[in-house]
C-alpha cells in the first residue's frame, strides 16, 4: 500500500519555509525570510526595551520582563536553528531515507503514528 508522506511533513515544511529555516529552501529565499523574521522580532523588541528603560520601580520592571524574555528566547531559537542548519538537513535526509527503507507494514505504522504526533505538535505550535 502506497501512502503520501507529504501529508505528515507539509505543515513543517510550510512553517519552516516561512521562517526561512527549511533545509531544502533556495538560499536567496531562505535569506529573505530569515531577514524578514529578524526584522519582525527586532520591531517587537524595540518598544519593550524602551518601556524597560523608562521604568522607575521594580514592579514596572517585573511586568516588562516576561515579554522581553520571550522575544530574546525567539531570537535564540532562530539563531540556534540557523547555526545547526546542516545537522537539521542531515536529520531530515535520514528521515526521508527511513521512510523508504522500511518494508514491513508494522514499522511504517509506527513511523506514521510518530509523524502524525509531530504534525499535531507543529500545528498547535504554529497556532499559538
Amino acid at each position: 500500500m502506497e501512502f503520501n508522506i507529504d501529508y505528515y511533513y507539509d505543515s513543517n515544511r510550510r512553517l519552516l519555509s516561512f521562517l526561512g529555516q527549511w533545509p531544502y529552501q533556495k538560499p536567496k529565499e531562505k535569506r529573505f525570510f530569515l531577514l524578514l523574521m529578524l526584522i519582525i522580532v527586532a520591531n517587537a523588541m524595540f518598544p519593550q526595551v524602551a518601556h524597560f528603560t523608562i521604568c522607575e520601580d521594580s514592579q514596572c520592571i517585573y511586568q516588562t520582563l516576561p515579554p522581553y524574555m520571550l522575544v530574546i528566547m525567539v531570537l535564540v531559537k532562530i539563531c540556534t536553528f540557523y547555526f545547526n542548519r546542516e545537522k537539521i538537513k542531515v536529520l531530515t535526509d535520514r528521515l526521508f531515507i527511513d521512510w523508504n527503507m522500511f518494508e514491513d507494514q508494522d514499522e511504517r505504522e509506527i513511523m506514521k503514528r510518530y509523524a502524525e504526533t509531530g504534525r499535531w505538535y507543529t500545528l498547535i505550535y504554529a497556532c499559538k
